[in-house]
């Protein structure tokens, strides 16, 4: 919940059905919907939001992480597909998005959890940053402020953290959400 409003993430379970990926934006007192971001057009199915979003108030803005592109690779059509999306808080109007490269997809490829704010010290000083993992096995970071609307804003840094796969219950990939506790990234 941020300034009177509620985000959820719209999935399906285990694809069945697939649906259209959503991040919806409801009004805390009444339950109305107030704004909705489609992660993929009106009539197609895929770009789901598995995890809850992150709200950034230092900014008013919210990151969350998207799966389920339908296509391998993920056709240039669905850019919030398979991608960590920016969006304003106030009306979910997109800020930016990265969508993980052809080079770098695996069948399934999907961010399975919620993006994880935390502060690196590049070149000396304290930069604010936002990182997720993938199912390709991969952690991407990102400074905050690299984001922008034509999907060009890339990781900092990478960090492999497992053998990619579409199963990370099998140990491919990861689904796990990262953790901040002030001082170190976990």
């Amino acid at each position: 919940m941020y300034n009177g409003s509620v985000y959820i993430g719209m999935a399906s379970y285990g694809d069945c059905p697939l649906v259209q990926g959503q991040l919806i934006q409801l009004n805390a007192s009444t339950g109305s919907i107030q704004h909705v971001f489609n992660v993929v057009p009106n009539g197609s199915i895929g770009g789901s939001v598995w995890g809850a979003p992150t709200i950034d108030e230092s900014n008013g803005t919210i990151y969350f992480a998207t799966g389920n592109c339908v296509g391998s690779p993920c056709p240039s059509s669905l850019p919030f597909a398979d991608a960590v999306v920016e969006v304003h808080a106030s009306d979910l109007s997109l800020v930016g998005y990265w969508q993980i490269p052809t080079s770098e997809q695996l069948f399934d490829t999907d961010f399975g959890n919620t993006p994880t704010l935390f502060t690196a010290t590049l070149n000396g000083a304290q930069t604010p940053m936002v990182g997720v993992a993938n199912k390709n096995g991969t952690f991407y970071a990102f400074r905050r402020d690299s984001f922008n609307s034509s999907g060009t804003g890339n990781p900092i840094w990478r960090a492999k953290l497992a053998i990619g796969g579409s199963c990370p219950e099998c140990g491919q990939g990861s689904i796990s959400g990262a953790a901040w506790d002030g001082t170190n990234l976990y």
